[in-house]
């Protein structure tokens, strides 16, 4: 009966720290997906020096985003995350608007895979 118990009591704490993890990542995720989705704009627009500017935010975000989501994800997506940033920000510094767009375009979508690849479904357990 009282390995029944820890065991149950094991899951359950399993269960309620991914259902954290989940809400934690997803809560983050929209603070530096707004900036990016600002930056997007901007590089869209055209406006590479409003782009440069709001770099400076947009990596602030990340940093501060970086090391509590290094406790939750794989740390090689978190490099993926950083090449794709460090990418852009060296676009802007060439004014090349088309390949700063492809690149936060990737910057979007590597947040938004992370974030994905963490949720209970299926094929993310499998």
């Amino acid at each position: 009966m009282k390995q029944w118990l820890i065991l149950i009591i094991s899951l359950l704490i399993l269960i309620f720290a991914g259902i954290y993890e989940i809400n934690y990542l997803e809560n983050t995720s929209k603070y530096i997906l707004s900036d990016v989705r600002y930056a997007k704009q901007l590089v869209d627009l055209k406006n590479i020096e409003m782009a440069k500017e709001h770099f400076g935010s947009l990596k602030s975000t990340w940093d501060n985003l970086k090391q509590p989501w290094g406790i939750f994800i794989d740390h090689d997506e978190i490099g993926y995350l950083d090449e794709a940033i460090t990418s852009y920000k060296a676009y802007l510094d060439k004014n090349n608007a088309t390949d700063a767009y492809v690149m936060i375009c990737e910057v979007e979508r590597l947040i938004n895979h992370t974030v994905g690849k963490q949720e209970m479904e299926i094929g993310n357990i499998l």
